[in-house]
């Protein structure tokens, strides 16, 4: 069977944690308990930038002062040798665009804040 990488990504997680291979079943009952949101862009171009720019807005990587950090238990502090240390620093489990927010860029900061904004107030 085929996983997303967010899916391998949970279930190595979930085996650094037991110390043996997660099951198909144990990632689904996590994914299960997270929440989400869905923006409707139905414009493929818009949704790769849009994405590039929220992920690097709210990753935690390289910042002493992290945004709305995780509990110390949360799941993606696990490690081992086949976990990505990406998901640990950045606190958010994709880790693409995790290393490119610019804090002396502010001006981008905020326009991409204001792109989502408005994506969210269309739904």
């Amino acid at each position: 069977m085929e996983s997303s990488v967010f899916r391998k990504h949970v279930g190595r997680a979930i085996s650094a944690k037991n110390n043996r291979i997660a099951t198909e079943l144990e990632v689904s009952q996590y994914l299960h308990t997270l929440k989400y949101v869905f923006l409707p862009v139905s414009n493929e171009s818009i949704l790769r930038q849009l994405e590039k720019d929220v992920i690097a807005v709210i990753s935690n990587y390289g910042l002493a002062n992290c945004l709305d950090k995780p509990a110390d238990n949360w799941l993606g502090f696990q490690q081992d040798r086949n976990t990505n240390n990406a998901i640990a620093s950045s606190h958010l489990w994709n880790v693409h665009y995790v290393k490119r927010f610019d804090a002396e860029n502010i001006r981008a900061y905020e326009n991409g804040i204001r792109k989502f904004q408005s994506l969210i107030e269309e739904i």
